[in-house]
C-alpha cells in the first residue's frame, strides 16, 4: 500500500442475484404511488431542493424564494397484508420549519444560466451552486455555496432575515441547530465554502472545500476536506487535496465540475480521478489510501469531451461501483481493488445508447447485490429513467421510465423515493429485485451436501472444516481450536495480496487433511498437503464464468459441492 501514497494526496493536518430473465424483464413505466397524509404548514413555498437524512428516517426541503427550511418525518403506519406479504403505508409530516425572526434566510435564485469558461462550449445550462444537508434526527440541517477554480468572485452568501445583534451576517455555510432554532456562529465555518456532507452517525459534518487553482494560485494556497464535529464544530482533522481541481482543468462546464464534487464525497471517504484510467479511494478518517482502481480496456474515468464518472460505495464498504460517461457500468472490489463484474466484458463492445444519456446518479440498493442509476434524455427533461443492475451480470433487470425529474432515492438503497412539487414532498415506491438465495436443489439431480458457505465479502471469515463430519476444526474467532494457529492449512495465505484481511473458508476432502479446497475472497483453490513436503496448489479459479448448470454465474461461495466438482471437472 505504501508504493501508492504521496504526501501531496495523504497529509492530514490535525487541529485543536443474479439470476437474469431478459423474458421477464420489468420494463413496466408504471410505478406504485402510496396514499399520503399530510400536516399544513402556516406558510406557501415552491420547494426547489430536498435531501434525506444518511439514516432514510428524515426529509430537509429549502424554498429559496421564499427562504424556508422545512424538516419532515417519515412515519409508517400498521403494516397490511397485500398479496401474502406485509406492506408497511408511510407518510410525511413536518416536524420544524425556519423562523422568521430566528432562522429565514433572505430569498435568492436558486437555478441560474450559467456558460463555461471553455470558448468551445457556447451552450448555457441551467445550473445551481448550492448544496444541501440534513443529520440524522433532524438535528442539524445546513446549506452551503459552491466556488469553482475559475470563479474570481466568491458566490453571493446567505444572510438571515433578522439577524441577531453583534452576529456576522454573511454564512457561506449555513447551518442550523434546530432543537435550539438557532444558526451556528463559528466564524471560520461561516467562510467555508464547498461540498457538504453528514457522516452515517451523524457525529461529523465534512465539507469538502475545492476552489483554488493550482496552475495561478499561490502556493500557500490548498484544497481540504475539512472533518467537523457536530458536538462543538470544531476541526477534528482537515486532509489535503491539493491537486484535485487539476481534473476539474479538463471539464469545461461547470456543473460538471460541481457534480464531480459532489460525487467525490462518499460515505466516510473521498474519491479522487488521478489519471484518465486510474482512480484512488481515501479514507476520511485515516487520511490514508485505501485502494487503487484501474478502469477497463476501452473505458476511462475522465473525458474532457463528456461528463465525468459516477461513484457509489456499497453499504458494507467492501465494492466500488462506477459509471463513466461512456456508459459503462464496473463493479470493483475495494480490497485489491479488482474488477468484480463490468458491463463492458458481456460483449466487448459499448453500448452507445447509454454513453448518450444524461447520468445523474448511482446508488446501491440495500442487499448490495443491486445497483440502481438515474439519467435522463436531456439536461431539461422532466422524466428520468431509473434502471436496476445486477452486480454479477452487470446487465439491467428493472426498467422505470416515467420518474419525474425532482426524483430523490432514499440513500439506504430502500424502494422508496421522494418528488416534491410547489410545497409538499411526495413518497413513492418501485418494486426491486428480491436478494439472490443460494439454491440446493439443481434440476433433475438430488440435492448434494453443501459443505460449507459464507458470505462472498464477508470481513475476517477464516474457519477450516472437515466436510464429511462437518466437524469445525478451525475458527480464527475462537481461543482455542482442533488445529493450532502454526498449521500448514491454517497458515496458509491463499491470496497473499490481501495484507489487512485475509479471508479464507478451508475443506478438508479427506480424513488425511491431505487434500484440502479453499474458498477466499476471490479466489477457489485445492492444495496438496503431505508430511515432509511443502505444500502444493493443484487447481485454482479466479475469473467469474456463466453457471454451467443455470445459465448464470454463482459466486464461489454461494457454489453447492456437486458444482464446485462440475465446474473443476471442466476447467
Amino acid at each position: 500500500m505504501e508504493e501508492y501514497e504521496d504526501k501531496k494526496y495523504s497529509l492530514i493536518q490535525t487541529t485543536p442475484s443474479p439470476n437474469t430473465n431478459y423474458d421477464d424483464m420489468d420494463i413496466d413505466t408504471t410505478i406504485e404511488m402510496i396514499s399520503l397524509e399530510y400536516s399544513s404548514l402556516p406558510f406557501r413555498q415552491v420547494i426547489d431542493v430536498a435531501t434525506f437524512s444518511p439514516n432514510g428516517e428524515h426529509i430537509a426541503t429549502y424554498a429559496a424564494k421564499e427562504g424556508k427550511l422545512v424538516i419532515w418525518k417519515i412515519t409508517n403506519r400498521e403494516g397490511i397484508l397485500f398479496e401474502e406479504e406485509e406492506t408497511v403505508i408511510s407518510r410525511i409530516e413536518p416536524i420544524w420549519h425556519s423562523n422568521q425572526n430566528t432562522t429565514d434566510l433572505k430569498p435568492r435564485d436558486y437555478w441560474q444560466h450559467r456558460e463555461s469558461f471553455a470558448s468551445s462550449f457556447t451552450q448555457k445550462l441551467k445550473m445551481t451552486n448550492i448544496d444541501f444537508a440534513l443529520s440524522n434526527d433532524g438535528t442539524h440541517v445546513a446549506l452551503s455555496l459552491i466556488k469553482l477554480p475559475q470563479d474570481i468572485e466568491d458566490p453571493i452568501p446567505f444572510e438571515m432575515v433578522h439577524p441577531p445583534p453583534n452576529k456576522a451576517t454573511k454564512f457561506f455555510t449555513y447551518i442550523v441547530k434546530t432543537t435550539r432554532d438557532r444558526p451556528i456562529f463559528r466564524r471560520y465555518l461561516m467562510k467555508l465554502t464547498g461540498t457538504i456532507k453528514f457522516t452515517k452517525d451523524s457525529k461529523s459534518f465534512v465539507i469538502c472545500n475545492i476552489e483554488h487553482n493550482n496552475f495561478i494560485s499561490p502556493a500557500d494556497e490548498i484544497n481540504f476536506i475539512y472533518v467537523i464535529s457536530t458536538d462543538n464544530w470544531k476541526i477534528r482533522h482537515k486532509l489535503v487535496v491539493d491537486n484535485f481541481s487539476d481534473t476539474l482543468q479538463v471539464i469545461p462546464h461547470p456543473w460538471s465540475q460541481i457534480n464531480t464534487v459532489k460525487n467525490s464525497l462518499l460515505p466516510g471517504h473521498f474519491i479522487f480521478v488521478e489519471q484518465w484510467d486510474t482512480a484512488l479511494l481515501w479514507s476520511l478518517s485515516t487520511g490514508q489510501l485505501v485502494s487503487r482502481f484501474k478502469c477497463v480496456q476501452k473505458d476511462s474515468f475522465l473525458d474532457a469531451d463528456a461528463s465525468p464518472t459516477l461513484f457509489a460505495l456499497s453499504h458494507n464498504q467492501q465494492m466500488l461501483a462506477t459509471w463513466t460517461s461512456k456508459g459503462v457500468l464496473t463493479i470493483f472490489l475495494c480490497e485489491g481493488g479488482l474488477i468484480f463484474a463490468s458491463s463492458l466484458q458481456n460483449n466487448g463492445k459499448i453500448d452507445e445508447s447509454l454513453a448518450y444519456l444524461n447520468r445523474l446518479e448511482i446508488l446501491w440498493l440495500e442487499d448490495d447485490e443491486h445497483i440502481l442509476t438515474i439519467s435522463s434524455k436531456g439536461t431539461d427533461s422532466t422524466e428520468n429513467c431509473v434502471q436496476i443492475w445486477d452486480i454479477y451480470t452487470c446487465e439491467p433487470v428493472s426498467k422505470f421510465d416515467n420518474i419525474k425529474s425532482s426524483c430523490l432515492f432514499d440513500p439506504n438503497g430502500k424502494n422508496t423515493y421522494i418528488t416534491f412539487k410547489d410545497d409538499l414532498p411526495q413518497l413513492h415506491k418501485i418494486q426491486t429485485p428480491k436478494s439472490f438465495q443460494i439454491q440446493h436443489i439443481i434440476s433433475g439431480l438430488k440435492q448434494q451436501m453443501v459443505i460449507g458457505k459464507h458470505h462472498y465479502l464477508e470481513s475476517g471469515f477464516n474457519r477450516i472444516y472437515q466436510y464429511d463430519s462437518k466437524k469445525l476444526l478451525y475458527d480464527s474467532s475462537q481461543s482455542e481450536s482442533i488445529l493450532p494457529d502454526d498449521h500448514p492449512i491454517v497458515e496458509l495465505r491463499i491470496e497473499p495480496w490481501l495484507i489487512y484481511t485475509p479471508i479464507k473458508s478451508g475443506f478438508c476432502l479427506d480424513p488425511n487433511m491431505e487434500r484440502v479446497l479453499f474458498i477466499g475472497h476471490y479466489t477457489i483453490q485445492i492444495w496438496i498437503f503431505k508430511n515432509g513436503e511443502k505444500p502444493r496448489l493443484q487447481f485454482i479459479w479466479c475469473r467469474p464464468m456463466k453457471g454451467l448448470l443455470q445459465g448464470r454465474y454463482t459466486p464461489p461461495s454461494k457454489m453447492s459441492l456437486f458444482e464446485k466438482v462440475v465446474m473443476i471437472g471442466t476447467c
